[in-house]
């Protein structure tokens, strides 16, 4: 293994330059170059006739060359021109301003010839085309992600000289055990390493695949569930009384099955010997302050507080509202902190919580402040967790004596993904909505339409409902996107002139945002015309309608959260996308949401149509790297290599037995490039 941390440029041929272009890349040593990927492979088996070509047809041919013909000279430019048949059509073959790959095709000889061809009449050609002799063994041929002046035979010719000496030097590269290898059927590592790069046929390549995708997922698992088992809490928080009975019977609903699954999986955590420290994952308007709720119940039964930090003041005076009816029968004592609150009645209220006088306290950034101390905080539950910082979490955690923490996020992903993002925490799904929801109706039309849906939009609001508009920009830019400005001086002016219209943006002051929502919350405004800036925001039971211009500016998540800004009653909702976008993927992204309300079957399409880096951003996550596996198309094999890591970890937990000593170095060196010590 000593072999692979060896630099780039010990390898022959590689300098300053060269070494600087790989080191763009990202490779450093031997190890990072074997494991650079094939980002694609041209199939040069699958050939067709000449006569059978089109027009931009991207494939491949099998040719004899004919013909070499004399070279072309321009001020820049020098065209190398050959002819090729297939024994009875032909095909001309250009290559510019590269002599030496041009003498690579010798007369007589035979080639697969792949590329983009075009066809004027009956003359078929192709411009600077790959190509592989007949007699090559390897017809699938590597294709490597580039940077200028590191071309795919320079990667691939350094990569087989790496082969070559761990082939007659015997050096072992292997990193799993022999009984993971043979129990899951898998090949080698070298291997695996040769036919990834040097594939001979396809067998082989998916053979190669299954091995490496298995190994990343695994050593990933591995320091995913090192990190959940070594860095358990212990608790000194007793829970002795958890009869939540009292609490549910005063409701004047029954909860969901799954909601009452996070309850009973929160009680499970606090009555273990260590701190709870768990995520509550649920679609908008799913119920997750009920569970925040009944939690809280626990504590202040055990004589505990609990502390809900929220993003927004508008949202703490909701909760603040909802929590207050939730526990009017049982005495328990709520205060609302804010940076409003005026001094001398922020004084006295900082006073009272230091002494225990609250049993919960709910509030925004202004909970954490450091003159705010807290008599006997046992637990700790914020809301909306992505607002938040992993440094002002903590620092609400600071604040007591490792108390028991609740996450609540509204953005679903599905479990495999969330599990593998959030390596910390134990989640729980709450997927079933509560019963008096009303499902919205989701339309997706032309602004052809427009003028109709103004009217149905006034018709709703003479019957006392509201409505928000949604647009891509705050002023006119060169998108050609609808923007706030334009819209309010278009509507206020013409179709809604007798309604009262209000514009919400992130450029406004965030006392300002409150304000502007506690009009609309009190129906003092009827049009609500924002950016995404609501996408996060409180219950408006009245606000029934939502229109999102230019729709496919927006991602399948973010459509669905924008949509649950409506449906939050039980009077019939609708949400309308507007759209004269022809591209197919948009179209497809948007008539997903049209036809789809859960949130989690949402967030798989997105994630299948964006792929995990562009949803969620690995460094965002702080997830190692992956140079192979996708997690959603692969998750069946996180799933189980999940599995296996866990059953290895509970015999070994620091990976000191001899044979995952491979395994040890493997996830330290992974989880060491984002800055995680693990097993220490």
């Amino acid at each position: 293994m000593d072999y692979l941390n060896n630099l780039i440029e010990s390898l022959s041929g590689i300098g300053d330059k060269r070494k600087q272009l790989y080191n763009k890349l990202g490779i450093t040593n031997i190890f990072s170059l074997i494991h650079f990927f094939p980002i694609s492979y041209i199939d040069y088996q699958n050939c067709i006739k000449i006569s059978n070509i089109t027009e931009n047809f991207e494939g491949c041919v099998k040719v004899l060359i004919i013909k070499i013909l004399s070279p072309k000279y321009y001020s820049k430019t020098t065209i190398f021109s050959l002819v090729g048949t297939d024994g009875a059509d032909f095909l001309y073959i250009n290559i510019f301003n590269n002599k030496f790959s041009a003498k690579k095709l010798e007369l007589n000889n035979e080639y697969y010839i792949y590329g983009k061809f075009s066809r004027i009449g009956t003359k078929v050609s192709i411009t600077s085309p790959y190509f592989i002799p007949t007699s090559q063994e390897n017809i699938l041929s590597p294709r490597y992600k580039l940077t200028k002046g590191l071309t795919n035979n320079i990667i691939l010719n350094n990569i087989k000289s790496i082969l070559e000496y761990i082939s007659e030097n015997n050096i072992d590269i292997e990193n799993l055990p022999d009984y993971i290898i043979k129990k899951y059927n898998l090949i080698s590592k070298l291997d695996a390493i040769t036919n990834i790069h040097l594939p001979i046929h396809s067998t082989l390549l998916e053979k190669a695949k299954k091995r490496l995708i298995f190994e990343e997922l695994f050593i990933l698992q591995l320091g995913i569930n090192s990190i959940k088992i070594n860095k358990k809490i212990k608790s000194s928080i007793s829970i002795q009384d958890h009869d939540i009975s009292p609490f549910i019977k005063s409701l004047p609903f029954f909860p969901t099955q799954d909601q009452e699954k996070s309850i009973e999986d929160c009680i499970s955590d606090m009555l273990s010997n260590n701190v709870m420290n768990r995520m509550i994952q649920g679609d908008v308007g799913s119920g997750k302050t009920l569970v925040a709720a009944a939690i809280s119940y626990i504590m202040s039964k055990n004589r505990y507080q609990t502390a809900i930090m929220v993003p927004t003041e508008i949202l703490a005076e909701q909760h603040f509202k909802t929590f207050s009816n939730f526990f009017k029968p049982f005495g328990i004592s709520i205060a609302i902190l804010t940076s409003s609150i005026k001094k001398k009645e922020k004084q006295r209220l900082k006073d009272q919580i230091s002494v225990g006088c609250y049993d919960i306290v709910i509030g925004t950034h202004a909970i954490i402040q450091s003159d705010i101390y807290f008599k006997n905080l046992g637990l700790v539950i914020t809301d909306e967790q992505h607002r938040f910082g992993v440094s002002q979490r903590a620092k609400l955690i600071s604040k007591g004596f490792n108390p028991h923490t609740i996450i609540m996020s509204a953005t679903p992903i599905p479990r495999t993904l969330a599990l593998t993002l959030y390596t910390d925490l134990d989640i729980s799904l709450i997927k079933t909505m509560p019963s008096n929801r009303k499902q919205t109706q989701t339309f997706l039309i032309s602004s052809k339409k427009k003028k109709r849906m103004y009217n149905f939009v006034k018709e709703k609001m003479d019957e006392g409902q509201q409505v928000y508009i949604v647009c891509p920009s705050i002023q006119e830019n060169q998108t050609n996107t609808t923007n706030i400005d334009d819209m309010y001086d278009s509507l206020s002016k013409d179709y809604f002139k007798n309604y009262k219209i209000k514009t919400i943006h992130g450029k406004l002051h965030s006392l300002e945002k409150d304000e502007i929502m506690q009009d609309f919350k009190q129906n003092k405004i009827h049009i609500l015309i924002a950016t995404t800036v609501i996408e996060v925001g409180i219950d408006i039971p009245n606000a029934t309608i939502i229109i999102i211009e230019n729709a496919e500016r927006f991602g399948l998540s973010q459509l669905h959260q924008l949509r649950g800004r409506v449906g939050r009653g039980d009077i019939q909702s609708y949400c309308i996308l507007l759209s004269d976008s022809k591209n197919k993927d948009s179209l497809t992204r948007l008539k997903t949401l049209k036809e789809n309300i859960d949130g989690f079957k949402i967030s798989e399409e997105d994630l299948r149509l964006r792929g995990p880096g562009d949803f969620i951003g690995n460094r965002q996550h702080g997830l190692p790297s992956l140079n192979i596996s996708n997690l959603i198309e692969d998750s069946s094999t996180l799933m189980e290599t999940s599995v296996i890591a866990n059953k290895i970890l509970k015999k070994d937990p620091y990976l000191i037995d001899p044979k995952h000593s491979s395994l040890k170095k493997s996830t330290e060196l992974l989880f060491n490039s984002i800055d995680i010590n693990i097993f220490n």
